[in-house]
């Protein structure tokens, strides 16, 4: 997470963010850090419905810190509705992998 954070509030990013496109990398991102938070703080029994909608809740708000830090404070970077979307995507993508993970590990039913 503290990655993404400073490439996201460098300005004009070199390196990572270079190499791929904006909505590559904030989709990978945040597919990659909802499957973390998931695993993280989320991995316990209960309703699989409202994990996944605490997951989505709180990387859409990251998402959003990140979009406005980005639009107020950051030189040569701006604050963009469409990274918010593509970071919209990857939490879906990334709370779907986890769940798909976890009904694929889960015991039979007896």
């Amino acid at each position: 997470m503290a990655l993404c954070m400073v490439a996201a509030w460098t300005p004009d990013p070199k390196g990572i963010a270079a190499l791929s496109s904006g909505a590559v990398a904030h989709f990978a991102a945040f597919a990659y850090l909802s499957t973390a938070l998931f695993r993280a703080h989320f991995n316990t029994t209960g309703e699989t419905g409202a994990r996944a909608l605490a997951v989505a809740l709180w990387m859409f708000a990251f998402g959003v810190v990140i979009e406005v830090v980005q639009m107020l404070f950051v030189s040569g970077r701006s604050g963009e509705l469409v990274d918010l979307a593509v970071d919209a995507a990857g939490i879906v993508a990334g709370c779907a992998i986890y769940l798909i993970f976890c009904r694929a590990r889960a015991p039979a039913a007896a």
